[in-house]
């Protein structure tokens, strides 16, 4: 089994397990509940105040999940060029100095490329591209999920 050698954050979403390349992070914070946009459902996601600044958030459950995520510890303040943006989980667990490259194949979701399950152990854990989570948050905060095309998902990773 091959490994990933970057340093990488772990968390938990419900009883789901996922790791996101720590590059990406910019903090973690505790979760806050977040403020109204309008025309964007609470349970998607909202406004919060991070030290005084407004950041968009969104529920990583449904990010990643596609469903609430239920409880919300910890936010994950995500960077990538001039995007930033909040994601909540339920639970940051640790940083991994690398995670399992070999792919759990019956466990592939070809419709969304942000997320690759492999195995690590005995548990399934899913390998979020930021970049493409980033587009996708996106796409949820704004509505423009219809403009971003068939494939909201899609990315290079």
């Amino acid at each position: 089994m091959s490994e990933m050698a970057a340093p990488w954050l772990r968390f938990k979403i419900g009883e789901s397990a996922f790791a996101i390349p720590l590059r990406a992070v910019a903090e973690v914070t505790s979760a806050a509940t977040p403020r109204l946009i309008p025309l964007v459902p609470l349970q998607v996601g909202g406004i919060l105040n991070v030290r005084g600044e407004p950041l968009p958030a969104v529920d990583g459950g449904v990010l990643l999940c596609n469903q609430p995520s239920g409880t919300r510890r910890h936010v994950l303040v995500l960077e990538h060029e001039t995007a930033r943006i909040g994601v909540l989980v339920g639970h940051v667990s640790r940083i991994e100095r690398s995670v399992p490259s070999s792919s759990a194949d019956e466990e592939l979701d070809a419709d969304c490329m942000h997320l690759r399950w492999v195995i690590d152990g005995d548990e399934r854990l899913g390998l979020v591209d930021p970049e493409a989570l980033l587009e996708r948050a996106a796409g949820l905060l704004t509505g423009q999920r219809s403009q971003m095309g068939e494939g909201p998902c899609q990315s290079a990773f």
